[in-house]
């Protein structure tokens, strides 16, 4: 770890006098002044799901599930997006869905009924999960006797998709491009020994991850995530407990193969919609998918201004997911316990106290180890990034 800036090393004299945190900043950490003093530490609050956001079908089959709703909801978009058709002015029929939660929550539940709802042609339903590019690859090439020149559907239905994040995360994969690629266009592949021939295919997934925090999300949303494909995932999630029960149910035959109308007044108000706040940039075109999806497996022949108003509802939950759970960008380790440290201090304010302990247990730096944290803490004193009182232990951020 190298630092980039030499500066004067903030002292003790230069502290700040501590003062109250604000209800922001004490969802992250407890600030105070005295080591003695008795600190409450307060984790970041997931959004309760909006129960309004529900349209139609889906909304109706997402209850029926008798799971949580953060869950079911999501789950039940995904599997619906598998018998949606794109639409001829480019709006695509396809989602990527992750429910993310704790072992013993609802997660892979949700996926495994959520599945059970569609009575699905043969060859769309995919329970196994690849493991590489090449075997994706194979996974969505045309059969011998399928004609290619008709896209193929496939919905990858996944009761535990962590592993295929981990290979992402490998150097050299190019897993990560395929799915980006796949989630807005229906070709990929073509011109190389491995990937002769150029996939015709709109893939769907559903999948369920084990994440206790933002943190096990950091890491399993690494760096090679961030690039692209972060943005193409709904992520659904509940801080419900669940106890599993028998459950039973009768699929749908679902229309298929008739295209729906998307009025121009839903493009504007997508257009609208994710103009009007920085953090929406990238959450328009999901939005539209949903109410189009929506609004198809309902039996519309239109996309509805409900349906519209709905799909804005639940990305604005999305948003509020995504402020919480952000993907890793670092390249090291020491470069992940910075990130981490200079976030923590960012929500508490500057020059505000914080005890060294309580940051580095709440922030679980625990898990890079105590030599690499207190090295990058050193450094980032030296450099003048944050303050640092060795009598108190306690840290402040620089402005």
């Amino acid at each position: 770890y190298v630092p980039t800036v030499e500066t004067s090393i903030p002292t003790p004299e230069q502290a700040p006098t501590a003062i109250s945190a604000s209800p922001v900043a004490a969802a992250v950490i407890e600030v105070g002044t005295d080591p003695s003093e008795q600190t409450v530490e307060l984790e970041d609050v997931l959004p309760p799901f909006p129960e309004d956001c529900m349209y139609g079908w889906c909304g109706e089959r997402a209850k029926e599930l008798e799971l949580s709703l953060g869950h079911a909801y999501p789950a039940m978009l995904g599997v619906a997006s598998a018998v949606t058709p794109n639409h001829k002015d480019g709006t695509r029929g396809n989602l990527f869905i992750a429910n993310l939660g704790v072992s013993g929550s609802s997660k892979s539940a949700s996926i495994q009924r959520s599945r059970n709802t569609i009575a699905f042609d043969p060859g769309i339903l995919h329970v196994e999960a690849p493991h590489s590019d090449r075997g994706l690859y194979n996974m969505l090439k045309h059969g011998k006797e399928e004609a290619t020149e008709y896209t193929k559907t496939v919905l990858l239905s996944l009761d535990e998709m962590s592993l295929m994040f981990e290979k992402m995360n490998i150097q050299s994969s190019t897993l990560n491009w395929m799915l980006n690629e796949i989630w807005g266009n229906n070709s990929v592949g073509g011109a190389t020994k491995d990937f002769g021939e150029l996939l015709n295919v709109k893939l769907s997934i559903v999948g369920a991850i084990p994440i206790a925090d933002k943190y096990d999300f950091k890491e399993m949303f690494g760096n090679k995530t961030t690039k692209g494909l972060i943005r193409r995932f709904i992520f659904g999630v509940s801080e419900e407990p669940f106890d599993w029960m028998p459950w039973n149910t009768l699929p749908d035959n679902l229309p298929k193969g008739t295209l729906i109308d998307i009025p121009l007044w839903a493009h504007q108000q997508r257009v609208e919609w994710k103009n009007s706040k920085v953090s929406r940039q990238q959450l328009g075109e999901p939005m539209l998918r949903i109410a189009m999806i929506s609004s198809y497996v309902n039996g519309n022949d239109t996309v509805t201004q409900e349906a519209v108003d709905k799909a804005i509802q639940f990305m604005e939950w999305q948003e509020l997911i995504r402020e919480i759970y952000m993907p890793g960008t670092s390249e090291n380790k020491d470069a992940e316990v910075e990130e981490t440290i200079i976030r923590a201090l960012a929500k508490v304010g500057i020059r505000e106290l914080v005890r060294w302990r309580d940051l580095y247990r709440t922030c679980h730096l625990d898990r890079k180890g105590a030599v690499i944290a207190n090295r990058v803490r050193e450094n980032m004193k030296r450099n003048g990034v944050i303050g640092w009182d060795d009598k108190t232990k306690h840290i402040w951020r620089m402005e």
